[in-house]
């Protein structure tokens, strides 16, 4: 299993900032649609924006095939994650 990611504080803050403008843009949209209405304005997709998985540094298995040892990697490495957010 490869390390801990490295994910700043602040990074970590703008990718749930930027998932939180993506679900409300959705949500927006989704409601609209159930209301056999039409959204006006723009949206811009950025195709050179990195995918979320890249951005997080996240195992590119499935969970489902991931074992006990790879889910829980032990007490030590658990503390430097938590330590990491403080």
């Amino acid at each position: 299993m490869p390390p801990a990611s490295t994910t700043s504080p602040a990074t970590a803050f703008a990718v749930a900032c930027l998932g939180i403008m993506v679900f409300s843009a959705m949500d927006a949209v989704m409601k609209a649609k159930s209301k056999n209405e039409i959204l006006t304005g723009l949206l811009y997709l950025n195709p050179n924006t990195p995918d979320l998985h890249e951005i997080l540094d996240t195992n590119e298995r499935p969970l489902n095939s991931l074992t006990e040892k790879d889910l829980c990697p032990g007490a030590e490495i658990l503390k430097g994650i938590n330590d990491s957010f403080r």
